[in-house]
């Protein structure tokens, strides 16, 4: 069952009446249609962007951005990580709203040819001229196919195959897993797995990776890991 998207009520939302024009349409098509969908499965919202957790502190977190040139246009970018990764760029403080560039995978939802403002984009066309019609066929999809996925992405064995299972990541370019497949079986095992064999791959990972903080973050949490 699909909520009613109304984007053309102008019922008040976030303090107040949207004024006109093309931002406070896309604000209002936000509102309207994407967040009941995405509130009813469980994510919380700031603005244009919805925050998935477990109570773990895995997260995933969905960004919509819109654009407007020659014609209006959105891409949703989304993320997913563990909470071993959300503690080391939060500082522990899980109180902080996750970025997308905090996911352990981060990556732009596969846009059908149906949605696309032209054939060889991964960006959504958005029509501001009759958003009631575009959200009667965007929410569906929301709901039946993109939710169901972020759903999913909570879990370690997602993130782990992301890279070879998920659509987002075999087609488009800016896909990306943070650190590699090292860094990965890391992250995900960091507080779980043994500790020596967890060392090795830090060792490992030691000896191509530049970024020296992320190497003795990793080593201190596994060397003071709780018994």
């Amino acid at each position: 069952m699909y909520h009613n998207c109304m984007p053309n009520s102008r019922e008040p939302h976030e303090g107040g009446f949207v004024p006109s024009g093309v931002a406070a349409q896309l604000d209002e098509f936000a509102a309207q249609c994407i967040s009941p969908t995405m509130t009813a499965a469980g994510f919380r919202r700031r603005r244009r962007t919805y925050l998935l957790e477990d109570d773990d502190g895995s997260f995933v977190v969905v960004e919509f951005r819109f654009s407007a040139g020659d014609g209006v246009t959105f891409a949703i970018e989304w993320a997913a990580g563990p909470p071993a990764l959300r503690d080391y760029f939060s500082g522990n403080d899980r109180k902080k709203w996750p970025q997308v560039r905090w996911g352990l995978i981060n990556t732009s939802a596969r846009t059908p040819p149906e949605f696309r403002d032209h054939p060889a984009s991964n960006k959504w066309w958005f029509d501001p001229t009759d958003s009631r019609a575009y959200g009667a066929r965007f929410v569906p999809y929301l709901a039946d196919v993109l939710v169901p996925r972020w759903q999913a992405a909570l879990s370690r064995d997602y993130q782990r195959t992301a890279r070879t299972n998920d659509p987002d990541f075999s087609v488009w370019n800016l896909s990306a897993v943070f650190g590699g497949v090292d860094f990965t079986e890391i992250i995900l095992n960091i507080d779980t797995g043994d500790p020596q064999d967890l060392l090795r791959l830090v060792e490992r990972y030691d000896s191509y990776q530049p970024d020296k903080d992320i190497i003795m973050w990793m080593r201190d949490r596994i060397e003071n890991r709780p018994a």
